[in-house]
């Protein structure tokens, strides 16, 4: 049995979806347009990879054997074992030459695409993602990751052989302002145990302390930010690190420039934020990081660590 090709080209839908199967695995369940889907079949039993096939297993159809894949949360391609079942149903993805399976643990049909208040990714997560893609809160609390017609098949050969690259330089929000203000001798601030770097925000950017948030990990994103918090009727951009989100989360808000609306991001953290003094004198050489230099307002010791001070309309804001 061969192999189909991942990152060979889908024929496009006939027409646009009218509605989606609501596909579950790992925790993570994605939207599909009912027009990119071949079939929907039970998992039963599904014949073993031959050796150097990267396919999850076969299903033997009507038609032939088809290749079954089965995936993790990241998006990233599990290995066939017989002692781990992954799921009960398969859905089958159109493509050019034989269709391809996703193993689920569940699927779900919702008629009509009016049925999903789907909403945009934010910022930073968009540029990562396939053309359209969207969220949306289910009924039962889960968040589905919404596709448009036509782009699962190729994302998933993408983010399996990148496993998330980097797509975005860091040249995007060009250079640092550095030139000298003027600022008083001591300032109070917000000190963030972000997970991977302490953090320090000006007072009036700290929103809101979020102790039962709502999140959903996505398999594409930066390094620092793969995840969502839904916040308010609507979803906000999550920095996590490079950890799981934490059970502690805080929301913050910033202007893109002088004048406009306020935009709202969250950050995961190890334990509530405080307050601290921070006096001039005090600067210092920013530490590595996962932000860019132009993403850096400013960085300074406090307690023998180096703390960053972020800005938030480059980490979050669109880039220009």
């Amino acid at each position: 049995m061969s192999e189909p090709d991942l990152f060979a080209p889908i024929p496009a839908p006939a027409a646009a979806a009218q509605g989606f199967a609501l596909c579950t695995f790992d925790g993570l369940t994605l939207a599909i347009p009912q027009t990119d889907i071949a079939s929907i079949e039970h998992g039963g039993e599904l014949a073993a990879p031959l050796s150097g096939e990267r396919v999850f297993g076969w299903f033997a159809g009507a038609q032939g054997p088809w290749p079954v894949y089965a995936f993790d949360r990241a998006l990233r391609r599990c290995e066939f074992d017989y002692a781990t079942p992954r799921g009960s149903f398969i859905v089958f993805l159109k493509r050019s030459d034989i269709p391809l399976g996703i193993l689920c643990e569940s699927v779900q049909v919702v008629g009509r695409r009016t049925d999903l208040n789907i909403q945009a990714l934010p910022e930073p997560l968009r540029g990562y993602s396939p053309a359209d893609t969207g969220l949306a809160l289910l009924p039962d609390g889960r968040i589905a990751l919404c596709f448009a017609s036509g782009t699962l098949a190729p994302a998933l050969g993408e983010l399996d052989a990148s496993n998330g690259r980097e797509v975005l330089a860091d040249s995007t929000f060009g250079p640092v302002d550095t030139t000298p203000t003027d600022q008083p001798a001591s300032v109070r601030a917000w000190l963030l145990e972000w997970p991977t770097q302490p953090l320090a925000l000006a007072l009036c950017e700290v929103v809101e302390l979020v102790d039962a948030p709502r999140v959903q990990e996505l398999p594409f994103g930066p390094s620092w930010c793969r995840s969502v918090l839904y916040w308010r009727q609507s979803f906000l951009p999550l920095a996590t690190g490079e950890s799981q989100p934490d059970a502690l989360v805080v929301v913050t808000a910033f202007q893109e420039a002088s004048g406009q609306a306020l935009q709202y991001a969250a950050f995961a953290l190890r334990s509530p934020p405080r307050q601290i003094t921070v006096v001039d004198g005090l600067d210092c050489e920013p530490p590595a990081s996962q932000f860019a230099p132009a993403q850096l307002r400013a960085s300074f010791r406090f307690d023998d660590h180096a703390v960053i001070v972020p800005e938030l309309a480059r980490l979050f804001g669109s880039p220009s």
